[in-house]
């Protein structure tokens, strides 16, 4: 009795609140959302205080718009049904599945009252009649019955009631179409996924790890939107909520970063790159406040950041694209035009600053959304393939400079030995000083062609991938004693006083690549005597926690403060005055960085004009494995003192004359050829007698590889004792070295070579008494 008491105090009650009115005229789906009457409630209350509330209160939305923007406190909805049509059963189903409390309450023409829940907070077993991503119920309504819907929303964030009742039938199609659909746009953006994961294994560029990240986010968020991330965390609504709305922060931040990568914001604009990293600054403090900040002012502010940075980004792609003809930045801009039109509708709908319905234009906006990230994917491997090929081209005009810097400098190093060489051995011949000042001046003017062709080959190594470190036991203090006593030699012509300090802490023995450490050094020294015209050079060295720290001073010029940053540069040298030009390409100060940077040290610089200059170093060591050394292989072939048959093969006649002076002077005995078949003629007659060969590389009839391999196998096919063949060569490339070790030589003497460098092959392989 108290129940039909209630159904007609509600029937009394209900025509004081305004109700939109919706006929269900046939069997088919009808969009409800925007026929809604809405109340926004000052404070919470019942059902039965909502249904009495007079029509004054109530207002229609406007045709076509369902969407409210952002709501902070309780709204209620009123819409009047009546059914025309023979169907009975019908589901109403209320699209926007983020909504957190949603309930709804249905009073019967006939008496009969029905109360369900729909929002988000409630378990899928009670808020879903049709499995997925939309909340909703089914209820009977039988021909010529009416039914008041009214709908009680407790929600902070936006507010959409696009809303379909349909029959049974009807509505189960669609869900399952529904979920087809949802599934292909999930899965092709799945696809779009792995594809940047590839390029991003393949390429190994943050472009496309800031684009899949931008990808991810923004599956995550329309996962929100769509309602399937309730579903999956269910149980953890709050996580679902605050997952969805930092998802759009983070498409935001990911969406600045990849357009910088993309179209090189960083190389093209320093000021923009600089504003963008402000932006990132200000998504991350957003992404932190998520924390305290309200759900519903927190979505605005998400929302606000997304919709100014997608105008941003859509502004600076279409003016690189077509103000700068940044030809990436045109992929770019045509592509994010979709996503910003999509982006700027929807977020200005949700502000209510236009009508619109979420769920009658989600499709289009899916549409869209599938079709910026395929256009996108497709010019990110248009990028791809065309980066790729500019970086072909690169390394094949990098392996074409190379190999022409090779050609050149073995051409320059043979008439080069040859100039050094006879100017070594004139200087035992010339009668008068005059003459020897004048042979000096030769010998400096090729000492100084033969530095700038080593500075060049070592930029070329430097920038090779080839390049790699020799780390090995090196004896430090007589490393750097050897180095100093080379520079001493120069201080000493210029009268200038040096000092070298090794502290106490400094271990006899490190483990590095002592012929770097040695370059880098004789390269320092050679820059303070160059620069310093009076005065002293002083090179202090110390050691702190496995790390050489090496500081060399000088009294010279000096340079001023402007000009430092200069000094690390290629091809960089300060302007001097006239009387102080000295000679050199600007490439020491260049080489020794690059190659400290790679044994993971650093290097200062301190000057002042007019007093001097001083350069720090330090260099990371391993601590020396005395142990594990052993003698080079070379080693085991030394022999007691004797004189020396040396086979020289050699087709170039000065560079003979230079060789044979050397081995005279050393004491040896030297036979001559001019070619690979008569030096493989002549090992063959007097195998027994020859103890070394010094095989040129380039020579007529059969060069020196060929040589050294026909001599290789006879001595295999004869067991014959292998002999030592040196290669005697203007190629310098560390690749030349291995070719020559894997034809069968064991060692190679550069092109032009010394006295020094001769005795000092012969006494590694055959003892100090042999030289």
């Amino acid at each position: 009795m108290r129940n039909v008491l209630l159904s007609f105090l509600l029937g009394l009650t209900a025509t004081l609140a305004y109700a939109g009115k919706l006929e269900l005229d046939a069997a088919m789906a009808y969009q409800v959302g925007d026929r809604f009457a809405v109340f926004p409630a000052e404070q919470p209350m019942s059902f039965e205080q909502a249904a009495t509330t007079p029509a004054t209160q109530w207002s229609a939305l406007p045709p076509g718009g369902t969407t409210l923007g952002v709501i902070t406190r309780e709204h209620w909805l009123h819409l009047r049904v009546h059914n025309r049509a023979t169907v009975s059963s019908w589901v109403f189903t209320l699209s926007n599945a983020s909504m957190r409390s949603v309930e709804a309450w249905l009073v019967f023409s006939d008496g009969r009252k029905l109360k369900r829940a729909l929002g988000a907070d409630f378990p899928i077993a009670i808020n879903r009649e049709l499995w997925g991503p939309s909340a909703n119920f089914m209820f009977e309504l039988k021909q010529d019955e009416s039914v008041d819907l009214y709908l009680q929303v407790n929600h902070h964030g936006v507010f959409d009631v696009s809303s379909t009742i349909k029959p049974m039938p009807l509505a189960a199609k669609d869900n399952a179409l529904q979920l087809g659909w949802d599934m292909f746009f999930y899965g092709l953006l799945l696809t779009l996924s792995i594809i940047q994961i590839l390029l991003m294994v393949f390429n190994r560029e943050s472009t496309h790890t800031f684009y899949l990240l931008f990808l991810i986010s923004v599956q995550f968020f329309f996962l929100f939107l769509d309602g399937y991330l309730f579903m999956l965390l269910n149980s953890h609504i709050e996580m679902a909520l605050a997952i969805g709305q930092l998802s759009l922060v983070v498409a935001s931040m990911f969406a600045l970063l990849y357009m910088v990568r993309f179209i090189h914001v960083q190389q093209i604009s320093k000021p923009l790159n600089l504003f963008v990293g402000c932006l990132v600054l200000v998504d991350l403090i957003w992404i932190v406040a998520r924390i305290w900040v309200d759900p519903a002012y927190y979505i605005q502010g998400a929302m606000a950041l997304m919709l100014f940075q997608s105008v941003l980004i859509l502004l600076v792609s279409g003016y690189f694209g077509w103000f700068a003809s940044n030809q990436y930045a045109r992929y770019f801009f045509l592509a994010w035009l979709i996503w910003c039109g999509v982006c700027l509708y929807t977020i200005v709908g949700i502000f209510g600053l236009i009508d619109i319905s979420l769920d009658s234009r989600w499709t289009i906006f899916k549409v869209g959304i599938v079709l910026h990230f395929v256009v996108m994917s497709w010019f990110s491997s248009v990028r791809f393939y065309q980066l790729r090929h500019e970086h072909e081209k690169i390394v094949a005009r990098d392996e074409a400079k190379s190999r022409l810097l090779a050609k050149v400098s073995h051409e320059m190093r043979t008439p080069l030995n040859g100039i050094i060489g006879v100017s070594n051995m004139l200087t035992e011949h010339l009668p008068d000083e005059a003459a020897r000042k004048l042979n000096r001046i030769i010998k400096s003017c090729g000492a100084s062609l033969l530095n700038l062709v080593n500075d060049l080959l070592e930029m070329s190594n430097l920038n090779s991938r080839e390049f790699i470190l020799q780390k090995t036991n090196v004896d430090i203090h007589g490393l750097l004693h050897e180095t100093w006593e080379l520079a001493s030699v120069q201080m000493q012509d210029k009268k200038l006083t040096g000092e070298l300090i090794i502290a106490d802490d400094v271990p006899n023995f490190i483990m590095t690549d002592g012929e770097r450490v040695k370059q880098v050094v004789a390269n320092l020294l050679d820059n303070a005597v160059k620069f310093t015209h009076h005065g002293n050079i002083k090179m202090l060295v110390e050691c702190e926690s496995n790390t050489l720290l090496i500081a060399i001073k000088d009294s010279g010029r000096g340079i001023a403060q402007k000009d430092i940053s200069r000094l690390l540069e290629p091809f960089e040298k300060v302007m001097m005055s006239a009387p102080e030009r000295v000679d050199g390409a600007g490439l020491g100060l260049h080489i020794s960085n690059e190659i400290i940077t790679r044994l993971k040290g650093h290097i200062a610089i301190e000057s002042e004009l007019n007093k001097g200059t001083s350069i720090y170093v330090s260099i990371p060591f391993e601590s020396a494995q005395l142990n594990a050394t052993s003698l080079p292989s070379g080693e085991t072939m030394k022999q007691p003192y004797r004189e020396l048959n040396i086979l020289a093969a050699e087709d170039n006649t000065v560079n003979f004359l230079v060789l044979k002076s050397i081995i005279n002077k050393l004491g040896h005995s030297l036979h001559h050829v001019v070619n690979g078949q008569e030096a493989f003629e002549y090992f063959v007659q007097h195998h027994e007698e020859i103890d070394l060969v010094l095989m040129d590389c380039e020579m007529p009839v059969l060069d020196g590889y060929q040589s050294t391999k026909m001599i290789r196998d006879y001595e295999l096919k004869n067991k014959l004792p292998r002999k030592l063949i040196l290669a005697v060569t203007a190629h310098v490339f560390e690749e030349h070295f291995n070719k020559v070790i894997e034809i069968g030589m064991d060692d190679q003497i550069n092109k032009p070579y010394s006295d020094h460098d001769i005795s000092e092959v012969i006494e590694k392989y055959f003892g100090s008494g042999a030289s």
